[in-house]
């Protein structure tokens, strides 16, 4: 981590060294820390899979903090915005709405959405 963090200091607008640093603080369980880099690493990024990974993960750090899922449901959707054929991101999206009341429905939903993506049906 100490790499990756001296690597960040001295080109702190690279979204590349923005996510390897989120991903050690991930590592770690500093989730806060984690999404403030992730989040800088898809601000920064034109690579729409490196903003559809890292919005992913920001969203998963979230999910973790069990109170955040508001917040971890506009991350997933976001990350599919960038990138329809992200799977995990709709996994993620499923298992959310799978937790709350009445997401059978919104999992079904999602899911037919998800299939008509890459069917193209």
């Amino acid at each position: 981590m100490q790499e990756n963090l001296i690597n960040y200091l001295n080109d702190q607008e690279n979204p590349n060294l923005n996510f390897v640093l989120a991903k050690d603080y991930d590592e770690l369980g500093q989730y806060a820390a984690a999404v403030s880099f992730y989040i800088r690493a898809a601000e920064r990024s034109e690579d729409h899979e490196l903003r559809s990974e890292a919005l992913l993960l920001a969203g998963i750090c979230f999910s973790k903090q069990t109170r955040r899922n508001f917040t971890a449901e506009g991350l997933y959707q976001y990350s599919i915005q960038e990138n329809k054929e992200n799977s995990n991101a709709y996994i993620e999206l499923s298992r959310l709405y799978a937790k709350q009341q009445n997401g059978e429905n919104r999992v079904y939903t999602r899911h037919s959405v998800q299939m008509s993506i890459v069917t193209g049906k």
